[in-house]
């Protein structure tokens, strides 16, 4: 049974502003698997934006994908699955559509991404994630498949407007989780949707206590993380706010931050 599990978020942390995966880093977490130590991305991304990594990188561990509403273990077998129905994903398009938001949204699902059109901000996103959505013009309750949960929409907003954007979809769907995992993204799910339920939820598959685990992060969907863990380290590279609300923290994403952190802890040399 494994002792310590380490949870990392994706963008921010594990990658650096490049959206690459540093070879320290890598080495890290090869060293840990060895030893035992189950090594976990947390990410609000979905499977289709994190298995590209896992390929590009040649390694395999747990994904816990949009912050919690599905969970795959290493072998892929899903272990949560939660989300909200594909007429209340319709209903707040319909929202944001009339209130002709200053943004683009996306829609996910276990296994699929939908966008209305292919926009900058939709091809930048195709770029970090290195995967493709489907574009649909229809009613997304007609189109996506009714037995199947809408993990996530992701709204990624115009600079600047991100506070008022997430204020209103707060408002307006009271029922649901509404929470920022950058500047510009803001990410609407079931409601009780959070990483640090999902580490507890983890830690109960594997018969490990929260008080043995380690978690890194650098955004606001990273807080209940933050709070969860048993140990936490905030990258430098987190937004002034939260560096001054958790007091630990480590170096960057550009400068290995996690590398730091687990020689800190002699986990890795």
């Amino acid at each position: 049974m494994a002792k310590t599990i380490v949870f990392s978020d994706c963008d921010g942390t594990l990658l650096n502003s490049k959206h690459e995966l540093t070879v320290p880093t890598y080495r890290a977490i090869k060293h840990l698997q060895a030893v035992g130590i189950p090594f976990v991305i947390i990410s609000g991304r979905s499977p289709l934006g994190l298995y590209p990594l896992l390929e590009r990188y040649q390694f395999n561990c747990p994904l816990i994908c949009y912050s919690g509403a599905l969970i795959l273990n290493e072998a892929g077998e899903v272990w949560q699955n939660v989300g909200f129905s594909a007429a209340k994903a319709q209903e707040i398009v319909n929202f944001i559509e009339i209130n002709d938001f200053d943004l683009t949204w996306n829609a996910y699902t276990a296994a699929e991404w939908y966008v209305r059109k292919f926009d900058e901000r939709v091809k930048n996103e195709m770029n970090i994630v290195r995967a493709t959505p489907k574009v649909i013009n229809g009613n997304l309750a007609e189109i996506l498949p009714s037995t199947l949960p809408v993990n996530k929409i992701m709204c990624i907003c115009a600079p600047g407007k991100i506070t008022a954007i997430a204020a209103a979809i707060k408002a307006a769907f009271p029922q649901l989780s509404v929470t920022r995992s950058s500047a510009k993204l803001v990410e609407i799910m079931h409601k009780g949707v959070n990483k640090g339920r999902a580490m507890q939820l983890f830690c109960r598959y594997l018969h490990v206590p929260l008080k043995n685990t380690i978690a890194f992060g650098d955004s606001y969907n990273d807080v209940e993380m933050l709070q969860t863990a048993g140990k936490y380290y905030l990258m430098a590279n987190a937004e002034p706010e939260l560096l001054a609300k958790f007091p630990k923290h480590t170096l960057s994403n550009d400068a290995d931050g996690i590398c730091a952190a687990l020689k800190r802890l002699n986990l890795i040399n």
